[in-house]
């Protein structure tokens, strides 16, 4: 992004031109479908758990604390900054693709994206510093965990290969990283969720043009649908259900070939996923989408004004943290463990979640928490509408 403003600043690039219109009405919403391919939803409540149930109450903290800050600071953010305060919400409940989605619907000018992005960036660093530092009792901790052992066993055996004793590493750092495999930065972008008890599903031919053609269905299926409702602004919304559902088709689709040819249900020839790859070719897509927004701003300097985004975050992430502190251990009685995979989730998605877990030496929870933070990309978009709703900045249908 940064890159593409400045040679849109030296005159190399244009800042305007019809490719940046089809990177935003095509490959940004294909970008979308590619994520959600890989998201397993039928395995979120089995996987989740604790985790699972903090992630949601996270989710709902986090757009009360959008409109607290809106509420607190509605005369220095002003109307477009009030929708990218939408934006943000949607972002630190799912993803910078729902970020995105967000973006689009509200129509928020391309000029005012790259600063909010980079508020979005230098805020989440700190908050994601905050949660790993938080400190846990060892004793509950351990026994959090032979709990959620007992319960996933697949899931615990899977997670503990990521941890430092099971890789023979002592740096918690790489441990996290092998943890979380993720191919994308540590913004939210998806990742997927690694199998239980094979190893991962090769990345083929077959399983990117499968992406592609499914992905590119379910985007033009969302739009006809939106486009029948009268209802445009709801368009990637429509599309995370309809990916949803191609991706469960799937894989029962792959399941029963499987067993027909004389494979075992749970092999991995039944196993493996049919659109493997979708999250890293997503992530490909996603890239041409924020070297458009770093052209269409024209020059560094709208990374100027983003102070205000910072404590717009700053008060979002406080009524997150007392509200998700507040149901989830004073109410509910949950271990902090989960509250805090869920906060991170939430604000990182599924890469810095299992990351983590894994750091912390939590194995058993490495998998719900990528489960979890998965799970944000079917919900930050319309968290984020909701919000701009009552802000009163979404566009009428």
């Amino acid at each position: 992004m940064l890159v593409a403003a400045g040679l849109a600043a030296a005159g190399v690039l244009p800042t305007d031109c019809a490719s940046y219109d089809v990177v935003w009405k095509y490959l940004m919403p294909l970008a979308a479908a590619c994520f959600l391919l890989e998201t397993d939803v039928s395995r979120l409540a089995a996987d989740g758990g604790p985790v699972l149930v903090a992630f949601v109450i996270g989710a709902a903290g986090m757009a009360l604390g959008a409109v607290a800050a809106w509420a607190l600071l509605k005369g220095p953010l002003g109307d477009v900054g009030a929708r990218l305060g939408a934006c943000l919400c949607a972002s630190y409940v799912g993803g910078s693709v729902n970020f995105a989605a967000v973006a689009l619907a509200l129509k928020v000018p391309s000029a005012a994206l790259p600063g909010a992005m980079a508020a979005d960036n230098l805020a989440m660093a700190g908050f994601l510093s905050v949660l790993m530092a938080v400190p846990i009792n060892r004793a509950v901790a351990a026994v959090t965990s032979a709990a959620t052992a007992s319960a996933h066993p697949a899931a615990a055996s899977a997670a503990a290969a990521s941890t430092p004793a099971a890789t023979g590493s002592t740096n918690p750092a790489a441990a996290a990283t092998s943890a979380a495999a993720s191919p994308a930065a540590a913004d939210g972008a998806p990742t997927a969720t690694p199998a239980t008890a094979a190893a991962p599903s090769a990345i083929t031919a077959e399983s990117l043009a499968l992406t592609l053609a499914a992905g590119s269905t379910a985007c033009a299926v969302s739009y006809h649908i939106a486009a029948v409702l009268n209802a445009a602004p709801f368009t990637l919304l429509f599309m995370a259900g309809v990916a949803a559902a191609m991706t469960a088709a799937a894989q029962r689709l792959r399941g029963w070939a499987a067993v027909r040819a004389g494979h075992a249900p749970d092999s991995p020839e039944a196993e493996a996923k049919v659109f493997a790859g979708a999250a890293q070719l997503g992530s490909c897509l996603i890239q041409l989408f924020f070297a458009v927004l770093g052209a269409a701003a024209g020059s560094l300097s709208c990374l100027a004004g983003c102070g205000v985004l910072v404590a717009f975050l700053c008060v979002m992430v406080a009524v997150h943290w007392a509200f998700l502190f507040l149901v989830g251990r004073l109410l509910l009685r949950m271990p902090l463990e989960p509250l805090l995979l869920g906060s991170n989730a939430n604000i990182g998605g599924a890469a810095t979640a299992g990351a983590m877990a894994a750091a912390k030496g939590w194995a058993p929870l490495v998998q719900p928490a990528m489960v979890a933070g998965s799970m944000g990309y079917a919900l930050g978009t319309a968290a984020g509408l909701g919000v701009a709703r009552v802000m009163g900045v979404l566009p009428p249908l």
